[in-house]
């Protein structure tokens, strides 16, 4: 049932990273980050009132457990800054290496409060498989989308490390209260961005903020808060991260058609890579573990 949630998850975040990214095409980084985040305290404030919820949500621990909602601004901005310029399968994939990176640094160290995890010499596969499936996706890509892709890869650091803030704050006050503080405190910081942006650029929206549904990727997010403040604590911060990417790169890859977005077979191409890259060093990884076993007994 956890890994169904897991994959269930990655596939919000999907969704979620097209509808944002087509919002801040159309109004722009900041003021997109802003709404975002308008539309996220706003779902999740009437989720809490709903639940009876929404009570002593401060001073509930360390201050550093309220910064997950800052963190999670500039992981807004490097997920949907990319969008259009790299496909959505290129920015999950790039995301994806940032992400187990940092997961495998946080299983081994168990730092800010995450349980340690033995890490076995089969995320090497992984890895490798990773670096090879990415390669195939931005094959095609010139000089001048290098911003893009480090800003996509950018984006997996701080979405570990947002998830796992998030989780100590959720341990504190509960899943959803934790999803409101986080949204509160974005607001907070993109309102500060956004104000300063529009003041020195102005605000030119597009014909698409015309469309409402652009609107709703604060909505996904609530969601995706609320899942991983969930599952943070019981799946392994690596499993957690290769599970929900099959699915955000799949996922992915039927909205970059859909969307007819440039780079599809060559993301095809890359998922599959690291796909099975994924599944070999997870399969190995179980070897190791029932060796372990066997040598133990």
């Amino acid at each position: 049932m956890l890994d169904l949630t897991v994959i269930l998850y990655g596939a919000v975040v999907a969704v979620m990273v097209t509808i944002n990214g087509t919002l801040t095409n159309a109004i722009g980084v900041f003021p997109g980050t802003l709404v975002i985040h308008i539309v996220g305290s706003t779902f999740a404030f009437l989720l809490c009132r709903a639940k009876g919820l929404g009570r002593n949500l401060w001073r509930q621990g360390p201050a550093w457990i309220y910064l997950g909602g800052a963190i999670g601004v500039i992981s807004t901005v490097l997920q949907t800054a990319p969008y259009g310029i790299i496909s959505v399968t290129s920015i999950n994939a790039l995301g994806l290496l940032g992400q187990t990176v940092t997961s495998v640094i946080f299983d081994m160290t168990g730092a800010l409060g995450m349980k340690k995890q033995k890490v076995y010499w089969t995320n090497l596969v992984t890895f490798g498989c990773a670096g090879a499936g990415i390669w195939l996706m931005l094959d095609h890509i010139g000089p001048s989308a290098a911003g893009a892709v480090l800003m996509a890869g950018l984006s997996g650091f701080s979405l570990v490390l947002s998830r796992v803030v998030n989780a100590q704050l959720a341990e504190k006050t509960g899943a959803l209260n934790g999803s409101l503080v986080n949204h509160l405190v974005g607001l907070m910081i993109s309102g500060i961005l956004a104000a300063a942006v529009i003041m020195a650029q102005g605000f030119h929206p597009a014909p698409a903020a015309a469309n409402p549904l652009i609107y709703t990727g604060g909505i996904f997010g609530v969601i995706c808060v609320g899942l991983l403040n969930v599952l943070v604590h019981k799946v392994a911060s690596f499993k957690l991260t290769i599970l929900s990417y099959v699915s955000q790169v799949f996922c992915g890859m039927a909205l970059d058609y859909a969307l007819g977005l440039a780079g599809s077979d060559s993301s095809f191409r890359g998922a599959l890579v690291i796909s099975a890259g994924m599944v070999a060093g997870m399969i190995l990884e179980q070897f190791c573990i029932r060796r372990e076993k066997r040598n133990k007994s």
